[in-house]
């Protein structure tokens, strides 16, 4: 578990860094239709410059897993926030502290948290996980009233 570093690449130099960071963290050889890909969609409170840049990049990534024949599920923010917390609404160091005291695993990093917290929904969709808190069903039953897609 790690972040891609962009260092201080812009514009399709960064874009193209992160796309071959993911193709290289990604098993090619794995059978597409037994993998699922859970990404945080959109934000819609998203505001400033960088909101080009990181929907051009989104759906660059969705693009290419679909290309490559991989399911992917969006989770809204909310539903990430509520599947860790049991509050949509909840501060990033409120997801922190909840992953410590839920799964044990202490994170330092915003981002980290959120990818492992999508990693615990994809790990409760596909039945991996079955002992679930209540409001983490409510999470997971939002998710799935949509079909993967």
């Amino acid at each position: 578990m790690g972040l891609i570093e962009t260092k201080k690449l812009e514009g399709l130099e960064r874009m193209d860094h992160i796309l071959m960071s993911l193709k290289d963290g990604i098993c090619l050889d794995c059978d597409p239709n037994k993998t699922l890909i859970v990404i945080e969609d959109f934000s819609f409170a998203s505001k400033g410059a960088s909101l080009f840049q990181i929907a051009g990049l989104g759906y660059l990534i969705r693009h290419w897993f679909w290309k490559h024949g991989y399911d992917i599920l969006l989770v809204p923010p909310t539903v990430l926030k509520k599947f860790v917390t049991g509050a949509g609404n909840s501060d990033k160091s409120v997801m922190l502290m909840k992953i410590l005291k839920n799964w044990n695993l202490e994170i330092l990093d915003d981002n980290i948290g959120d990818a492992y917290g999508l990693s615990r929904i994809g790990r409760a969709i596909l039945e991996w996980d079955t002992d679930l808190l209540a409001f983490q069903k409510d999470a997971i039953k939002q998710l799935t009233k949509d079909k993967v897609q």
